[in-house]
Parts: C-alpha cells; sequence; structure tokens
C-alpha cells in the first residue's frame, strides 16, 4: 500500500494542473483585454454557429451564463459572480465592437 501511495505521490509532482502555469502579468491592461476579447470572440462564434437564430444579446448572455456556471462550480461567492456579470455587461459594447472590426 506504501508503494502505491509512494507512486500516486510522485504521479501527482509530475502532472500539474496546466492552468496554474499560465501567467499573464507581463501583459498591459489593453493587451490582456484584447487577448480576452479574443477568446471570447471564439465562444461567440461557437454560439453563433450553433444559434444563428440567436440575437447578438441572446449570445452574449449565453456567453455570461455559461461563465457564471463555471464560478459558481469554483466556488465563487455570490457577490463575486455579481462582479463578474456586471462587469461582463459593461464590456459587450467593447467586445461588439471589437467583433465586429474583426469580420472585415
Amino acid at each position: 500500500m506504501k508503494k502505491i501511495d509512494r507512486l500516486e505521490a510522485r504521479l501527482n509532482e509530475k502532472v500539474k494542473d496546466p492552468g496554474r502555469d499560465i501567467d499573464f502579468s507581463y501583459l498591459t491592461d489593453e493587451e490582456l483585454e484584447r487577448e480576452s476579447f479574443k477568446l471570447e470572440k471564439l465562444n461567440y462564434e461557437y454560439e453563433r454557429s450553433e444559434h444563428p437564430e440567436w440575437s447578438d444579446d441572446e449570445i452574449f448572455q449565453k456567453m455570461e451564463d455559461d461563465l457564471i456556471e463555471i464560478m459558481e462550480e469554483w466556488g465563487k461567492t455570490p457577490e463575486e459572480t455579481a462582479e463578474m456579470r456586471a462587469l461582463m455587461k459593461s464590456q459587450r459594447p467593447a467586445l461588439k465592437a471589437f467583433i465586429e472590426s474583426q469580420r472585415r
């Protein structure tokens, strides 16, 4: 049993959560926003292809709901999720403009 425990411990040392190794601290606020918009644009395009009949607002609402669901799974407080939802709603116009600029 101890050998199995040691093997599991060694395996856990070698297998790290790849999300922990991502570091965006070198980016400026503007660069970070642009990179996040690029990722959100991919999500937007996916939702648009899955639901071509939906309006932009419906797609953005779905994206927000999906993120809030993840935050709740991570155990974030209702205050934290409310702050994130407010932030996402405030960024909608900028995200829409970014997506439109990428279409041209």
